[in-house]
């Protein structure tokens, strides 16, 4: 039939066509794969090791722990509080004794204000409980030496006092505002800085928004890194991560294939990236003020440094490829890199949150120094204050002081008529007490329990009487002022206010 091709030469037409439609598809294929394989080409050389150590730096740091606050040693604190209460019963002296004459101690903690002494009430209470609990602690001697000192009208009173009272200052000033008021610590800091949360066992995730790297690492200058931004993990994840793994930016061995770069994703190859931060810092302590100002100067120098052959993109950490105005994707292609980018602008940067937080560490660690010091410092004080304290309580106690040097017997005379009204008022000063404890807190009155009216239970004592005779004595019996032969007396007084100056300051 004319006008018809053979049916054998029809069939291989169409196979023809079929290879070659074959053909076709398979070059556009390789094609496909060349350009994807050219695309995940990525950095290999190092380029990010030396932010990389730095960045590094603080995860070290993180993983250390903070140095203890130096805390006064027991001797010092008990110090403290025993002149706290010493204060308190140099002018409560007669209330505190009422309460301290109770059995027990639980008796004295379950006083009630109710039945508490006057000056007792209130929010003194609890204060005067802890003074007689101290008083009631002390052995015969030291009760008798600190209720001599209540009573004492020549100045050692008011020296005690004095030092009681510097003593509990030196500790108050140095805890001052500086109690644990639940801010988180330099460490706690640093690991917020690094993991975005201060758990001990923080994850390394992506913190932030995005469904890929470019959204989490950021995009040119026009896009900071969602994650980047958030925690210095994410961060190194962009320099040493990518969706391959040939990334070899940031130490020598490849990182594992970062599969998943969506929000609260697991960084892949943490553990490996950790291993190799030790690696990138020099031995020794990490979590210092010193260490951590260093690191952060260099993190700011990377971050404000020019990057690209053309000089003008900045705000970005880690290497760029070409002119450097490619996004953060991790290839070394389209003028990119594995980076993390924090530039809004070819003019504004947006300084990622953790920066901030390495500062708080290293400025917390600072003030931590600086209070021990203080304290150790307080320490010193509070013991040298203490030693002041027992002296001074010391020489109020020695009778030898208190009493005038006595005249040769041949001098003396009969007592003149001061002397004796002098001691009259005191018996009737003694007289007028009627409860023991009042009798027994004034040195010059003794208590006879057993007397039986119209006798009194509170009478001047005989070593009253015997200091009023001898007194008069000194006086020869005239004006009450006594001669030259006391003047020693006068010194001591004299001198012990500029002693107390001395060891004060």
């Amino acid at each position: 039939m004319q006008g018809q091709q053979p049916q054998s030469t029809l069939k291989l037409s169409l196979g023809q066509r079929l290879n070659q439609s074959m053909l076709i598809v398979a070059v556009t294929l390789a094609i496909s794969l060349l350009k994807m394989d050219c695309k995940a080409a990525e950095p290999a050389k190092g380029e990010n090791k030396k932010i990389f150590g730095l960045l590094c730096g603080v995860v070290l740091a993180a993983e250390e722990e903070d140095s203890q606050p130096v805390t006064l040693a027991t001797n010092a604190e008990k110090a403290v509080n025993d002149a706290e209460n010493l204060a308190l019963y140099l002018n409560n002296a007669a209330e505190v004794q009422t309460i301290a004459e109770a059995k027990t101690t639980e008796e004295i903690n379950a006083l009630t204000e109710d039945k508490a002494p006057e000056s007792c009430k209130g929010a003194k209470l609890q204060t005067c409980k802890a003074a007689a609990l101290y008083y009631k602690a002390l052995t015969a001697d030291q009760k008798s030496a600190v209720t001599k000192a209540a009573t004492d009208e020549r100045g050692f009173r008011n020296l005690i006092n004095m030092t009681a009272i510097a003593v509990v200052q030196a500790r108050r000033r140095q805890t001052q505002g500086k109690e644990d008021d639940g801010r988180p610590s330099a460490k706690q800091l640093l690991k917020q800085a690094v993991y975005g949360e201060q758990a001990i066992t923080a994850t390394a995730a992506l913190k932030g928004p995005g469904s890929s790297r470019k959204d989490h690492c950021g995009d040119a200058q026009s896009k900071p890194g969602a994650s980047a931004k958030k925690t210095i993990a994410a961060s190194i994840a962009c320099l040493c991560a990518n969706d391959g793994s040939n990334n070899k930016a940031c130490y020598p061995t490849q990182t594992a294939q970062q599969t998943s770069w969506t929000k609260d994703a697991e960084i892949k190859d943490w553990t490996k990236m950790k291993a190799h931060c030790k690696a990138a810092n020099p031995p020794g302590k990490a979590l210092t003020p010193q260490r951590l100002r260093n690191l952060l100067q260099g993190i700011k120098e990377d971050l404000y440094e020019t990057k690209g052959t053309d000089g003008t993109h900045w705000g970005i950490l880690g290497a760029r490829a070409g002119t450097g105005a490619g996004a953060c994707d991790g290839t070394e292609d389209s003028n990119a890199g594995a980076c993390a980018s924090f530039a809004k602008s070819s003019t504004a940067i947006e300084e990622p949150d953790w920066l901030a937080l390495i500062d708080q560490a290293a400025t917390k660690l600072e003030n931590s120094a600086s209070s021990n010091t203080n304290m150790l410092a307080a320490e010193a004080q509070i013991h040298a204050l203490n030693q002041t304290l027992t002296t001074l309580i010391s020489l109020n106690a020695m009778e030898a002081l208190k009493q005038p040097t006595p005249k040769p017997a041949n001098s003396a005379q009969a007592p003149s008529a001061d002397s004796k009204n002098q001691q009259e008022e005191a018996e009737k000063d003694c007289n007028k007490k009627e409860k023991e404890s009042e009798c027994k807190a004034t040195p010059k009155c003794a208590w006879n329990g057993e007397a039986k009216p119209p006798k009194k239970k509170c009478t001047l004592s005989e070593e009253a009487k015997q200091a009023a005779e001898a007194a008069n004595q000194e006086t020869g019996g005239k004006d009450g002022k006594p001669t030259n032969t006391t003047g020693s007396n006068s010194v001591l007084i004299n001198k012990a206010p500029l002693l107390l100056a001395v060891l004060l300051f």
